[in-house]
């Protein structure tokens, strides 16, 4: 299992639909909720989020590497969470 990270911003109606895409996919494989999840508010914590290679958010990294931003959609989060999952 490999940790995520989790750049968003919270003036971002994609990034509410990715939360809420999140949590529904929490609501169907459990396991997901064990994965190791680390947000970021690119606005709250840009010192952070500007060491960083990303365009958009939602944004998301496995090991440094993006993995997804943009327009989520929920089998594009989906595979980050399985990518996260079974590495």
């Amino acid at each position: 299992m490999k940790p995520i990270l989790h750049i968003r911003g919270s003036y971002c109606p994609f990034c509410r639909q990715a939360s809420a895409i999140m949590q529904e996919l929490f609501g169907e494989h459990p396991e997901y909720r064990e994965i190791p999840m680390t947000i970021l508010d690119e606005v709250a914590q840009r010192a952070e989020t500007e060491k960083y290679d990303y365009n958009l958010v939602p944004c998301f990294f496995i090991e440094g590497e993006r993995v997804f931003e943009g327009v989520p959609s929920k089998a594009a989060i989906q595979d980050v969470f399985e990518r996260a999952l079974h590495g």
